[in-house]
C-alpha cells in the first residue's frame, strides 16, 4: 500500500509496522477466575502462557529471553526483505495483495503498477536505475510496538555515543498505552528519558489536561520552542 500511496499522492510515505514485539499484554485485572478457579492473567507470551493452569500461568523469564530471540529473527528477515532485492521497484507486480483479490482495487493495483513499469523505463532510459539509486531497490521500514514490559525495555536502552542520548532499541517508535498514561507512572518517567519517536494512545476517558502534561513531560522541547 506504501507505494500505491507515494505514486498517487506524489509524496514519500514513512512504512512502520507493529512487528518484532508487543508479546506483553495490558490487563486490567491481575487475576482471572474460571469456574472457581483463579489464576493470575495471562500478560503476554513475554511474561506466562494463555492456557488456564498454573504451570502455564506462573512467570517466566526464559520467556523474556525467547521474545527476544524471535524479535531478532523477525527483525533479519525484515532486513533480507528490505535490503535484498525483494522491495525492488520493479517487482511490483509480484508483491501479493490477497485483501484486494477479486476485488475492483486489484485492477486499479495492476494499472498502477503498469504505469509505474513505464516510469522506471523512462529512468533507466536517462540513467537512473536500480544499481546507482538505492531507493528502487531497497526500503526503509521502521518497526514498533507498545513500551509495556520495562524490565525488557531498559535492558535495551543505550547510549549514542556520538551524542550522549538515550534510545531504546527494541523498537524505532514507541507508544504509551491507555492503561499506563499516568503523567506520574513509571512508562511516562521511562519514555521521557529516551528520544524514539513516542506515541500516546488517548482514549475517549483521557482528560484534556492530563494530554497537555503528558505532552510537555514527553517533549519538553515543544513548550519551549512555542514561547519563543
Amino acid at each position: 500500500m506504501a507505494i500505491v500511496m507515494t505514486f498517487a499522492a506524489g509524496l514519500p510515505v514513512v512504512k512502520v509496522g507493529r512487528i518484532a514485539g508487543q508479546f506483553a499484554k495490558p490487563r486490567s485485572a491481575a487475576d482471572e477466575t474460571k469456574d472457581g478457579i483463579t489464576l493470575p492473567s495471562y500478560k503476554g507470551d513475554i511474561i506466562n502462557g494463555p492456557e488456564f493452569t498454573p504451570e502455564a500461568r506462573r512467570v517466566n523469564p526464559q520467556r523474556i529471553i525467547q521474545a527476544y530471540n524471535q524479535s531478532a529473527a523477525t527483525l533479519n528477515l525484515l532486513r533480507a526483505f528490505a535490503h535484498g532485492g525483494y522491495a525492488d521497484l520493479h517487482r511490483v507486480k509480484e508483491w501479493a495483495l490477497d485483501f484486494v483479490k477479486g476485488h475492483p482495487l486489484s485492477a486499479r493495483y495492476q494499472d498502477l503498477a503498469q504505469r509505474l513499469d513505464q516510469a522506471l523505463s523512462f529512468m533507466e532510459a536517462v540513467g537512473i536505475t536500480a544499481e546507482n539509486s538505492q531507493q528502487i531497490r531497497e526500503v526503509e521500514f521502521f518497526t514498533s510496538h507498545e513500551a509495556l514490559l520495562l524490565p525488557y525495555e531498559q535492558a535495551l536502552t543505550r547510549t549514542d555515543s556520538t551524542t550522549g542520548d538515550w534510545y531504546d532499541v527494541s523498537a524505532h517508535f514507541l507508544w504509551i498505552g491507555d492503561r499506563t498514561r499516568q503523567p506520574d507512572g513509571a512508562h511516562v518517567e521511562f519514555l521521557r528519558g529516551v528520544h524514539n519517536p513516542i506515541g500516546i494512545k488517548c482514549g475517549p476517558t483521557t482528560p484534556a489536561d492530563d494530554l497537555i502534561r503528558l505532552l510537555d513531560i514527553l517533549n519538553p522541547t515543544t513548550r519551549r520552542a512555542a514561547s519563543r
